[in-house]
C-alpha cells in the first residue's frame, strides 16, 4: 500500500528540484593564500518569502532597475550558504559589517549573480505551462 501524500507535502515536492539548484559564486578576494578558493553557493530558486523580503524593501528600485548596495546586502543576507547549505550570514548584526567593512563591487559581483536567477521561470513552470 503506498502512503498518501498531504496536500503541503505535494506542494513542496512539486518545488523540491527547483529548491535543489544551487548558484555558486568564487570570491577569489575572501580566499587566503594557500587555500581553496572561497565560494558563496545559494539556491538558484527563490522562494516566495525571500522574494516577498526582498521586494518589501526594494520593490520600487527593482522596478526601476536601479539598484541599491543596501539592496545587494539584503541579498547575500537572503540567500548567501556556505558548502553544507548553511546560512553564511544568519546573524542581523552582520549587516552592518558588509555595509561598511566589505569591498563593495565584490558585495556587489555576488549578489547581480543571486538576483539574475530572481527572473529566471523555475523548470517546472515553464514544462507544466503555469
Amino acid at each position: 500500500m503506498t502512503a498518501r501524500m498531504t496536500t503541503m507535502e505535494r506542494i513542496a515536492a512539486d518545488y523540491a528540484p527547483d529548491l535543489a539548484m544551487r548558484g555558486a559564486a568564487a570570491v577569489p578576494e575572501w580566499t587566503r593564500e594557500g587555500e581553496e578558493p572561497f565560494t558563496v553557493y545559494w539556491n538558484k530558486a527563490w522562494t516566495l518569502g525571500e522574494r516577498s523580503r526582498l521586494f518589501e524593501r526594494f520593490g520600487k528600485e527593482l522596478a526601476a532597475g536601479t539598484l541599491s548596495p543596501a539592496m545587494f546586502v539584503e541579498t547575500l543576507i537572503i540567500k548567501a550558504l556556505d558548502a553544507d547549505g548553511k546560512r553564511m550570514f544568519p546573524a542581523e548584526s552582520m549587516r552592518r559589517t558588509l555595509m561598511e567593512e566589505a569591498r563593495p563591487n565584490t558585495i556587489q559581483r555576488i549578489a547581480l549573480a543571486m538576483v539574475g536567477d530572481l527572473n529566471e521561470t523555475p523548470s517546472g513552470e515553464a514544462a507544466e505551462g503555469n
